[in-house]
């Protein structure tokens, strides 16, 4: 690295840029019945978010056949699904009146986007995981199964939005800067909260034609259509700031060091280029245990890894970037790389 770039934080800077993700300690604090009561908990709850459950009860405690009327549901299934949420946590019932619990508070925010998610993955792209394990070839078709299924297409949207909304606030734009190019943008949130934070930035967003197709742009900010797992995807140049938010993580390392050298390739000299990703390391046991399942997913539904930290700066290194590599206090699970181009 030039003398200019400071190192990764000492958690991560043993590792050498293709080193294997750090071993979970076991999350499990119960026996195998618990993976099969929460299987069941999770398809309970997303049935219950997608009929309106939690957002009725939001209002108050309610009776059965009130909770029915209001969501339309038949009597006594519902009867056996709200019994199963109270097994799990979720409700809580006293005299016949059905209220949340906090688990059902946090289902009607972005959770339950998260749940119906990967309860579909689940039961989807994951009933191969053994054949592709065994053959060394992942399955590979997590956006062509989106497009084919708009429950969970708008559910992984409305995650990836509310997960980019906060992580926003993290991101510190160079002062004077005009042009932002948000790579892998999704439907434009970094490039939407961004272009209110500053007045005079013009902001454009790539992403796969279908992603760019549905995303409802506002003024300053424009959408291009790309398949970024193809060479040469990135055509754009003269940027102040390229963004690379949670995005290196979908594809194999080759093709992410490549991404890295395309979008500093599209920088003014002196621009930066701004790397926000999920941390393969995270604190704390079951955080680090989702890490390993959400690396397994990228793996099997992408082709894609969580990479570690030392391989993003290196490869920003390599394109000519002086790097800077920091820890992200309120969002943990991530990391912020900061890389300046060459004057």
């Amino acid at each position: 690295m030039p003398p200019e770039t400071p190192a990764p934080p000492s958690t991560h800077s043993a590792d050498p840029p293709d080193a294997p993700l750090q071993v979970a300690p076991s999350a499990r604090t119960a026996e195998p019945m618990a993976d099969l009561l929460g299987l069941l908990s999770c398809h309970a709850a997303v049935a219950a978010s997608r009929l309106g459950v939690f957002d009725v009860l939001g209002e108050g405690p309610m009776g059965l056949r009130e909770v029915a009327e209001r969501t339309g549901a038949a009597v006594e299934p519902l009867r056996h699904l709200l019994e199963a949420l109270v097994a799990a946590g979720y409700l809580a019932c006293e005299n016949g009146r059905y209220s949340e619990r906090s688990g059902a508070v946090e289902v009607r925010g972005h959770w339950g986007a998260v749940l119906g998610l990967w309860t579909a993955l689940a039961a989807g792209p994951w009933q191969g995981l053994a054949e592709a394990v065994r053959s060394g070839e992942p399955d590979g078709s997590f956006y062509r199964w989106l497009d084919g299924r708009p429950a969970e297409r708008h559910g992984f949207h409305r995650l990836q939005e509310g997960l980019a909304a906060g992580l926003a606030a993290a991101l510190t734009l160079p002062e004077g800067a005009r042009t932002l190019l948000d790579v892998g943008g999704g439907t434009g949130t970094f490039s939407r909260v961004l272009c209110a934070r500053h007045p005079e930035l013009r902001a454009t967003v790539v992403d796969l034609p279908s992603v760019v197709a549905d995303a409802a742009l506002p003024e300053r900010v424009t959408g291009r259509g790309a398949d970024l797992g193809r060479p040469g995807a990135i055509t754009e140049r003269g940027q102040d700031v390229v963004l690379l938010c949670n995005v290196l993580h979908g594809f194999p390392s080759e093709r992410a060091r490549a991404l890295v050298a395309e979008a500093v390739a599209a920088l003014t000299p002196g621009g930066t280029l701004l790397i926000l990703e999920s941390d393969p390391d995270p604190r704390g046991p079951e955080a680090l245990a989702f890490q390993r399942f959400f690396d397994l997913n990228l793996w099997h539904t992408q082709g894609g890894r969580l990479h570690p930290p030392a391989a993003l700066a290196a490869w920003a290194v390599e394109a000519g970037c002086a790097v800077r590599l920091a820890e992200l206090p309120e969002h943990p699970a991530h990391l912020l790389l900061t890389a300046r181009a060459a004057p």
